[in-house]
């Protein structure tokens, strides 16, 4: 029984020990270090990254030339991105459109490679991206739209045919998936303004280097 109380008494002062290192890490160390480097201190830690599913990998080296020119161990990031990204959100297709694994991936990464120097890359405006075979009527049933963001009903739209194109140049800054997510980011940043990543995206977007000063 003893014993038993040791263990227990060990573990909730370990506990402890980690929340108050958490809390002073964060209402102190970080913001120090944003202040001096207008960066957050890390951005990207898994302890147990994900994996996609096989064969996805090449989709990603053939498509996406920001994933190519990564490091191995970005890679690993980026990978494990695409996938928290594909579990956590819903897809569905409009007018007979079919939603297969290959077309998640590339919306997906498209999303990724937008905030990947960013900490947070999972957003909460949106719960459900839809997707239409060409242009779609848009909420207001009047105008005909390539994509949408639609915070109200927590969707971001696309039409896929335009999306494809978007993807074929990656040069010539018409992609509507990296346009779509943007407002997306925007949006997100503005409502965690008080978050690491946040802040930091809101002062960059305004042109505001108080943080570095």
């Amino acid at each position: 029984m003893d014993a038993l109380i040791v263990i227990v008494t060990l573990i909730l002062v370990l506990f402890l020990l980690i929340c108050f290192i958490i809390f002073i890490f964060s209402a102190i160390v970080e913001p120090a270090f944003i202040m001096a480097t207008g960066r957050p201190a890390y951005v990207h830690l898994y302890p147990f990254p994900k994996r996609l599913e096989p064969g996805l990998d090449a989709i990603l080296m053939r498509d996406f030339r920001f994933y190519r020119n990564l490091t191995p161990r970005r890679k690993k990031y980026f990978r494990h991105r695409v996938a928290s990204f594909m579990e956590n959100y819903q897809f569905a297709g409009r007018e007979g459109m079919v939603v297969t694994d290959d077309i998640k991936l590339k919306i997906a990464a498209t999303a990724v490679m937008l905030s990947f120097g960013m900490r947070n890359y999972l957003h909460d405006g949106f719960s459900t991206i839809l997707l239409y075979p060409d242009i779609f009527l848009s909420a207001n049933g009047v105008d005909y739209h390539k994509g949408e963001f639609n915070p109200m009903a927590g969707v971001v739209v696309f039409s896929w045919k335009h999306f494809q194109e978007g993807m074929q140049y990656d040069n010539d800054n018409l992609n509507l998936g990296l346009h779509e997510f943007a407002h997306v980011m925007h949006f997100d940043a503005v409502r965690r303004s008080r978050s690491t990543t946040g802040a930091i995206y809101v002062d960059m977007f305004r042109g505001d280097n108080s943080l570095r000063k």
